[in-house]
Protein backbone atom coordinates (compact mmCIF):
# COMPACT_ATOMS: atom_id res chain seq x y z
CA UNK A 1 0.00 0.00 0.00
CA UNK A 2 1.42 3.27 -0.65
CA UNK A 3 2.12 5.91 1.95
CA UNK A 4 2.67 9.62 1.72
CA UNK A 5 3.61 10.18 4.97
CA UNK A 6 1.17 12.96 5.51
CA UNK A 7 -2.04 10.61 6.74
CA UNK A 8 -0.70 7.96 9.39
CA UNK A 9 -4.04 6.14 9.37
CA UNK A 10 -3.27 3.94 5.99
CA UNK A 11 0.10 2.70 7.73
CA UNK A 12 -2.02 1.46 11.03
CA UNK A 13 -4.18 -0.05 8.83
CA UNK A 14 -2.09 -2.21 7.52
CA UNK A 15 -1.02 -3.35 11.32
CA UNK A 16 -4.41 -5.48 11.66
CA UNK A 17 -3.88 -8.28 9.82
CA UNK A 18 -0.02 -8.45 10.89
CA UNK A 19 -0.81 -7.83 14.73
CA UNK A 20 -3.75 -10.01 14.98
CA UNK A 21 -3.95 -13.97 14.38
CA UNK A 22 -7.41 -14.14 13.99
CA UNK A 23 -8.14 -11.53 11.72
CA UNK A 24 -9.23 -8.00 12.68
CA UNK A 25 -12.97 -8.42 12.13
CA UNK A 26 -13.20 -11.92 13.09
CA UNK A 27 -12.14 -10.77 16.79
CA UNK A 28 -15.46 -10.97 19.36
CA UNK A 29 -14.28 -7.44 21.09
CA UNK A 30 -18.13 -7.09 22.93
CA UNK A 31 -16.98 -10.62 24.43
CA UNK A 32 -13.79 -9.60 25.38
CA UNK A 33 -14.32 -6.83 27.47
CA UNK A 34 -13.63 -7.07 31.34
CA UNK A 35 -16.45 -6.58 33.79
CA UNK A 36 -15.41 -3.30 35.27
CA UNK A 37 -16.00 -2.19 31.15
CA UNK A 38 -19.01 -4.02 30.79
CA UNK A 39 -21.30 -0.77 30.67
CA UNK A 40 -25.21 -1.18 30.06
CA UNK A 41 -26.93 1.61 30.38
CA UNK A 42 -29.93 1.06 32.14
CA UNK A 43 -31.26 4.49 33.57
CA UNK A 44 -30.08 5.72 30.46
CA UNK A 45 -33.68 6.62 29.75
CA UNK A 46 -34.95 8.53 26.03
CA UNK A 47 -36.52 11.68 28.02
CA UNK A 48 -33.66 12.15 30.28
CA UNK A 49 -30.98 12.30 27.36
CA UNK A 50 -33.30 14.96 25.57
CA UNK A 51 -33.70 16.97 29.03
CA UNK A 52 -29.86 16.60 29.20
CA UNK A 53 -29.06 17.19 25.81
CA UNK A 54 -31.67 20.18 25.81
CA UNK A 55 -30.31 21.69 28.59
CA UNK A 56 -26.68 21.76 27.28
CA UNK A 57 -27.96 22.84 23.82
CA UNK A 58 -29.62 25.67 25.87
CA UNK A 59 -25.87 26.55 27.89
CA UNK A 60 -24.25 26.74 24.01
CA UNK A 61 -26.62 29.46 23.03
CA UNK A 62 -26.48 31.74 26.10
CA UNK A 63 -22.36 31.62 25.76
CA UNK A 64 -22.58 32.56 22.42
CA UNK A 65 -25.12 35.43 22.64
CA UNK A 66 -22.92 36.64 25.28
CA UNK A 67 -19.34 36.34 24.13
CA UNK A 68 -20.82 37.41 20.54
CA UNK A 69 -19.99 33.77 18.99
CA UNK A 70 -16.24 34.53 20.42
CA UNK A 71 -16.43 32.04 23.70
CA UNK A 72 -14.50 31.92 26.59
CA UNK A 73 -10.82 30.50 25.34
CA UNK A 74 -9.96 29.07 22.11
CA UNK A 75 -11.05 25.64 23.69
CA UNK A 76 -14.72 26.48 23.78
CA UNK A 77 -14.97 28.35 20.46
CA UNK A 78 -14.31 25.30 18.59
CA UNK A 79 -16.57 23.03 20.63
CA UNK A 80 -19.33 25.75 20.47
CA UNK A 81 -18.66 25.61 16.55
CA UNK A 82 -19.30 21.97 16.23
CA UNK A 83 -22.23 21.85 18.73
CA UNK A 84 -23.70 24.49 16.17
CA UNK A 85 -22.67 22.58 13.02
CA UNK A 86 -24.52 19.59 14.31
CA UNK A 87 -27.55 21.54 15.76
CA UNK A 88 -28.49 23.97 13.74
CA UNK A 89 -26.94 22.90 10.35
CA UNK A 90 -23.88 23.94 7.95
CA UNK A 91 -25.49 26.89 6.52
CA UNK A 92 -26.77 28.18 9.84
CA UNK A 93 -26.09 31.96 11.58
CA UNK A 94 -24.42 30.58 13.83
CA UNK A 95 -22.20 28.72 12.01
CA UNK A 96 -21.58 31.37 9.91
CA UNK A 97 -20.55 33.24 13.49
CA UNK A 98 -18.24 31.17 14.58
CA UNK A 99 -16.37 30.64 11.30
CA UNK A 100 -15.61 34.25 11.29
CA UNK A 101 -14.75 35.12 15.37
CA UNK A 102 -12.42 31.19 15.18
CA UNK A 103 -9.46 33.35 13.03
CA UNK A 104 -9.96 35.81 16.16
CA UNK A 105 -7.77 33.04 17.97
CA UNK A 106 -5.48 32.17 15.18
CA UNK A 107 -2.51 32.89 13.57
CA UNK A 108 0.44 32.09 11.06
CA UNK A 109 3.89 32.11 12.46
CA UNK A 110 7.48 30.68 10.66
CA UNK A 111 6.66 27.70 12.72
CA UNK A 112 3.08 27.45 11.26
CA UNK A 113 -0.96 27.96 12.50
CA UNK A 114 -0.80 28.79 16.25
CA UNK A 115 -3.62 29.46 18.54
CA UNK A 116 -3.68 32.16 21.26
CA UNK A 117 -5.05 31.81 24.45
CA UNK A 118 -7.73 34.34 24.43
CA UNK A 119 -9.48 36.53 21.43
CA UNK A 120 -6.76 39.34 21.95
CA UNK A 121 -5.24 41.76 24.70
CA UNK A 122 -6.49 44.93 24.21
CA UNK A 123 -8.62 46.31 26.88
CA UNK A 124 -4.78 45.42 29.15
CA UNK A 125 -2.55 46.71 27.05
CA UNK A 126 -4.07 49.50 26.82
CA UNK A 127 -4.66 49.87 30.26
CA UNK A 128 -1.40 48.69 31.41
CA UNK A 129 0.36 51.07 28.85
CA UNK A 130 -1.81 54.01 30.13
CA UNK A 131 -0.36 53.18 33.92
CA UNK A 132 3.23 53.11 32.52
CA UNK A 133 3.05 56.66 30.49
CA UNK A 134 1.48 58.74 33.21
CA UNK A 135 3.96 57.33 35.93
CA UNK A 136 6.52 57.83 33.39
CA UNK A 137 5.51 61.52 33.50
CA UNK A 138 4.08 62.20 29.76
CA UNK A 139 0.19 62.44 30.98
CA UNK A 140 1.07 66.62 31.27
CA UNK A 141 2.80 66.88 28.22
CA UNK A 142 1.09 68.09 25.89
CA UNK A 143 2.49 66.07 23.02
CA UNK A 144 0.34 63.40 24.41
CA UNK A 145 -2.31 64.29 26.10
CA UNK A 146 -4.58 63.83 22.64
CA UNK A 147 -2.93 60.23 22.49
CA UNK A 148 -3.91 59.56 26.62
CA UNK A 149 -7.86 60.94 25.70
CA UNK A 150 -8.15 58.97 23.39
CA UNK A 151 -7.03 55.68 25.23
CA UNK A 152 -9.50 56.83 28.35
CA UNK A 153 -11.77 57.19 25.42
CA UNK A 154 -11.46 53.52 24.80
CA UNK A 155 -12.04 52.31 28.58
CA UNK A 156 -14.48 54.43 28.68
CA UNK A 157 -16.25 52.36 25.64
CA UNK A 158 -15.04 49.13 26.90
CA UNK A 159 -16.38 48.86 30.51
CA UNK A 160 -19.05 46.52 30.65
CA UNK A 161 -22.40 48.54 32.03
CA UNK A 162 -24.82 45.83 32.02
CA UNK A 163 -25.13 42.25 33.76
CA UNK A 164 -25.08 39.26 31.94
CA UNK A 165 -28.91 38.53 30.95
CA UNK A 166 -30.47 35.67 32.93
CA UNK A 167 -26.73 35.25 34.87
CA UNK A 168 -27.73 33.24 38.08
CA UNK A 169 -29.08 30.66 34.44
CA UNK A 170 -26.30 30.29 33.00
CA UNK A 171 -23.58 30.54 36.23
CA UNK A 172 -22.43 33.69 35.72
CA UNK A 173 -21.49 36.29 38.76
CA UNK A 174 -22.09 39.81 38.68
CA UNK A 175 -20.23 41.83 36.40
CA UNK A 176 -21.48 45.60 36.10
CA UNK A 177 -18.70 47.98 35.91
CA UNK A 178 -15.79 45.35 35.25
CA UNK A 179 -13.24 45.98 32.27
CA UNK A 180 -12.47 42.68 30.69
CA UNK A 181 -8.89 41.40 28.49
CA UNK A 182 -9.99 41.85 25.03
CA UNK A 183 -13.27 43.69 24.09
CA UNK A 184 -16.16 44.26 25.20
CA UNK A 185 -18.13 41.40 23.04
CA UNK A 186 -16.20 39.23 24.67
CA UNK A 187 -17.84 39.91 27.75
CA UNK A 188 -15.88 37.75 30.20
CA UNK A 189 -14.63 40.04 33.23
CA UNK A 190 -11.37 39.03 35.07
CA UNK A 191 -9.49 40.85 38.54
CA UNK A 192 -6.02 41.38 38.26
CA UNK A 193 -3.70 43.29 35.53
CA UNK A 194 -6.62 42.47 32.99
CA UNK A 195 -9.58 44.00 34.80
CA UNK A 196 -10.10 46.30 37.61
CA UNK A 197 -6.49 46.20 38.44
CA UNK A 198 -5.59 48.00 35.88
CA UNK A 199 -9.14 49.59 33.98
CA UNK A 200 -9.90 51.27 37.19
CA UNK A 201 -6.33 52.57 38.29
CA UNK A 202 -6.06 53.87 34.35
CA UNK A 203 -9.08 56.17 34.48
CA UNK A 204 -8.48 57.33 38.15
CA UNK A 205 -5.42 58.28 36.74
CA UNK A 206 -6.06 60.28 33.94
CA UNK A 207 -9.37 61.56 35.11
CA UNK A 208 -8.54 62.20 38.76
CA UNK A 209 -4.60 63.10 38.63
CA UNK A 210 -3.97 64.74 35.58
CA UNK A 211 -7.45 66.43 35.25
CA UNK A 212 -8.81 64.82 31.65
CA UNK A 213 -12.15 64.75 31.06
CA UNK A 214 -14.60 62.77 33.41
CA UNK A 215 -16.16 60.33 30.51
CA UNK A 216 -16.39 57.66 32.84
CA UNK A 217 -18.56 58.90 35.67
CA UNK A 218 -18.28 58.32 39.58
CA UNK A 219 -21.24 55.99 39.55
CA UNK A 220 -20.07 53.84 37.09
CA UNK A 221 -16.35 53.51 39.10
CA UNK A 222 -18.02 52.90 42.40
CA UNK A 223 -19.72 49.86 40.11
CA UNK A 224 -16.48 48.46 39.08
CA UNK A 225 -15.51 48.40 42.79
CA UNK A 226 -18.82 46.88 43.47
CA UNK A 227 -17.31 44.00 41.07
CA UNK A 228 -14.08 43.98 42.10
CA UNK A 229 -14.74 43.07 45.85
CA UNK A 230 -17.39 40.10 44.79
CA UNK A 231 -13.87 38.95 43.20
CA UNK A 232 -11.98 37.95 46.64
CA UNK A 233 -11.63 34.21 47.61
CA UNK A 234 -12.42 33.00 50.94
CA UNK A 235 -8.67 32.12 51.21
CA UNK A 236 -8.24 35.95 51.31
CA UNK A 237 -6.24 36.32 47.41
CA UNK A 238 -7.85 37.13 44.27
CA UNK A 239 -8.05 34.82 41.48
CA UNK A 240 -7.94 35.40 38.10
CA UNK A 241 -11.69 34.64 36.78
CA UNK A 242 -15.22 34.74 37.71
CA UNK A 243 -16.12 30.70 39.11
CA UNK A 244 -16.59 29.24 35.52
CA UNK A 245 -14.88 26.35 36.42
CA UNK A 246 -16.91 25.27 39.60
CA UNK A 247 -17.02 21.64 40.36
CA UNK A 248 -14.25 21.17 37.24
CA UNK A 249 -11.38 23.52 37.85
CA UNK A 250 -10.01 25.31 41.21
CA UNK A 251 -9.01 28.90 39.76
CA UNK A 252 -6.31 29.67 42.95
CA UNK A 253 -5.45 32.90 44.48
CA UNK A 254 -2.69 34.62 42.57
CA UNK A 255 -0.26 37.24 43.83
CA UNK A 256 -0.52 39.30 41.15
CA UNK A 257 -4.02 39.33 40.87
CA UNK A 258 -4.34 40.44 44.67
CA UNK A 259 -1.83 42.93 44.51
CA UNK A 260 -3.39 44.94 41.54
CA UNK A 261 -6.08 44.70 43.43
CA UNK A 262 -5.05 46.51 46.42
CA UNK A 263 -3.44 48.83 44.40
CA UNK A 264 -6.96 49.49 42.67
CA UNK A 265 -8.98 49.65 45.44
CA UNK A 266 -6.59 51.76 47.31
CA UNK A 267 -6.03 54.49 44.42
CA UNK A 268 -9.85 54.77 44.55
CA UNK A 269 -10.26 55.26 48.05
CA UNK A 270 -7.89 58.12 47.73
CA UNK A 271 -10.56 60.16 45.35
CA UNK A 272 -13.88 58.07 47.13
CA UNK A 273 -13.00 57.95 50.46
CA UNK A 274 -16.27 57.91 51.76
CA UNK A 275 -17.60 54.52 49.48
CA UNK A 276 -17.76 51.11 51.07
CA UNK A 277 -15.48 51.99 53.25
CA UNK A 278 -15.17 49.23 55.67
CA UNK A 279 -15.80 46.56 53.11
CA UNK A 280 -12.21 48.08 51.31
CA UNK A 281 -10.48 48.49 54.11
CA UNK A 282 -11.60 44.76 54.46
CA UNK A 283 -10.52 43.26 51.75
CA UNK A 284 -7.31 45.06 51.65
CA UNK A 285 -6.18 43.97 55.47
CA UNK A 286 -7.43 40.14 54.11
CA UNK A 287 -5.27 40.68 50.53
CA UNK A 288 -2.46 42.29 52.06
CA UNK A 289 -2.67 38.97 55.17
CA UNK A 290 -2.48 36.41 51.98
CA UNK A 291 0.26 38.14 50.20
CA UNK A 292 2.56 38.06 53.24
CA UNK A 293 1.69 34.20 53.85
CA UNK A 294 3.21 33.47 50.13
CA UNK A 295 6.21 35.51 51.46
CA UNK A 296 6.49 33.57 54.08
CA UNK A 297 6.01 30.23 52.27
CA UNK A 298 8.02 31.08 49.40
CA UNK A 299 10.75 33.75 50.79
CA UNK A 300 10.05 36.38 48.35
CA UNK A 301 6.88 37.98 47.29
CA UNK A 302 6.73 35.63 44.42
CA UNK A 303 4.36 32.90 44.82
CA UNK A 304 1.88 32.83 41.57
CA UNK A 305 2.25 35.13 38.97
CA UNK A 306 3.93 37.38 40.91
CA UNK A 307 3.57 41.48 40.41
CA UNK A 308 5.20 44.51 42.21
CA UNK A 309 2.72 46.33 44.71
Amino acid sequence: MDWSCVNPVPSELCFRNILTSSGYFQIGYRSLLGDVNVWTPVFRLPSIVKKAEDWVWELIRMEDEKTDYAGLAPVRNPMNFVACYVHDGEGSESVRKHRETIYEYLWMKNEGMLCNGTNGVQVWDTAFITQAVAVAGFANVPKWRHLLANTLEFLDNHQLLENVPDQEKCYHQHRKGAWHYSDKLQGYTVSDNRLHGRGLPSTLQLQEIYGYTKMISADRLKGSVDCLLLMQNETDGFSEYEKVFGGIMISYDHVKCTTASITALSLFSRFYSDYRVEEIKTAKHKAVEYVSRREMEAGTEGGVSASPM
